[in-house]
Order: C-alpha cells, then structure tokens, then sequence
C-alpha cells in the first residue's frame, strides 16, 4: 500500500482567510489550531498529523463517529475521531482532500468499514 498524502482542503483554508478578517484573527487561529490534529499522511504503519505528531495503528485504542446538529436535531455534519491513548486524530472528510479516499484507506488498514457521524 502506498501511503496516502492528505492535504486541507480549499475551502477550509479560505473560510480560515474569511474568519481572520471579521474576527480580528481569532477565528484563524481557532480553525488553524482545530485542524492540527487531521491527518497530513497515512500509512500501513500508521499517520502523520499535521502537527508533525506520528501515531501508530497499533496504538489505537477506540473509533468513535461524532456527529454535529442544528438547533431542530438534523444532521449538520460529521467526523470519524480516532483515539491513540492521550492522542485524537480527528477525520473530517469534507474538509481534507481527498477526504472519501482516507477513509476508504482507513477501512482497508483497520479492515472494517468505517464512516462519519
């Protein structure tokens, strides 16, 4: 398996831009430091954060989906965190590129299905 190289998407990045001009800075900074636990690089062996922080699949302690909803309960979005003990990765495929394509990769390693909340 070759490893997969998993980038912010677009949007993310321009809606970061968006937030950094109402909010004086505050909103980038909150976007920015949200998106330092999302992968930059998964492997057989295990992923890369975008932090740097390395985290192998043998460490993996707990798959849980999460699920976001609005003031009427329906669904808004989701996302896939996965716990390394002390360590969340947190997948949000509509914000990575190629987002489908990791969790595709993920279900291959873990070799089970897995999707958002």
């Amino acid at each position: 398996m070759e490893p997969l190289d998993v980038e912010i998407a677009p949007h993310y990045k321009k809606l970061q831009l968006l937030l950094a001009f109402v909010s004086c800075g505050v909103g980038w900074v909150v976007l920015y430091l949200s998106s330092r636990s999302w992968p930059a690089r998964i492997s057989e062996k295990g992923m890369t954060l975008q932090n740097g922080k390395k985290v192998a699949w043998s460490k993996l302690t707990n798959v849980e989906r999460v699920t976001a909803v609005d003031q009427r309960g329906r669904r808004v979005t989701g996302r896939l965190d996965l716990k390394f003990g002390k360590t969340t990765v947190k997948i949000v495929p509509q914000s990575i590129v190629p987002g489908q394509a990791v969790l595709d990769t993920i279900s291959e390693i873990l070799g089970e299905r897995v999707e958002t909340g």
